[in-house]
């Protein structure tokens, strides 16, 4: 059986060749190395263009599994940071219409619920108590409300008494 971070690795390793003889003595990436690559993913531009909120993908050799997190960066490069600190993973980061608060999921003791958090003061609130993972968040014109979706499960109903074939 592979596991997630295994397959990762194949598919990964199945894209490098070597060209030459000269590439081979160039140092080449190992099975370590892919191992620990992180990528980004989601970027969202504040309405201002001074910032971007992006999603940062990490593995966690550990429990062979990914972690995400909520970094923010200015336009120019600077003053790369995250949102978070500490191992709360973080995603779905939306900038509010006027910029000056950020909506995202956290996943903390409560399980994953939508945080609202004000760029300039750093501080956060949580705004939902919910039981399942809320995704596609989006902040109404104003900037007064947060919408999402989730999948709820609903409890399973008998289905009755099947009927029987036609005789025949």
């Amino acid at each position: 059986m592979i596991n997630r971070l295994g397959s990762a690795y194949l598919i990964v390793f199945a894209f490098f060749v070597i060209p030459d003889a000269r590439a081979a003595s160039k140092a080449l990436l190992t099975p370590t190395d892919i191992l620990q690559l992180e990528h980004a993913q989601d970027p969202q531009i504040s309405p201002d263009g001074k910032q971007i909120a992006y999603v940062r993908i990490s593995p966690d050799l550990m429990k062979d599994d990914y972690q995400s997190h909520i970094w923010l960066v200015d336009a120019d490069g600077q003053n790369h940071r995250p949102l978070l600190s500490g191992a709360v993973m973080s995603n779905t980061p939306r900038w509010s219409p006027d910029g000056k608060r950020l909506a995202y999921v956290a996943i903390k003791d409560h399980g994953p619920q939508i945080y609202i958090r004000w760029i300039d003061k750093d501080v956060e609130a949580r705004v939902t108590t919910l039981d399942a993972m809320p995704s596609n968040l989006s902040w109404s014109p104003n900037g007064s409300m947060v919408a999402f979706t989730m999948i709820k499960a609903s409890p399973l109903k008998p289905l009755g008494v099947l009927p029987t074939p036609p005789n025949g």
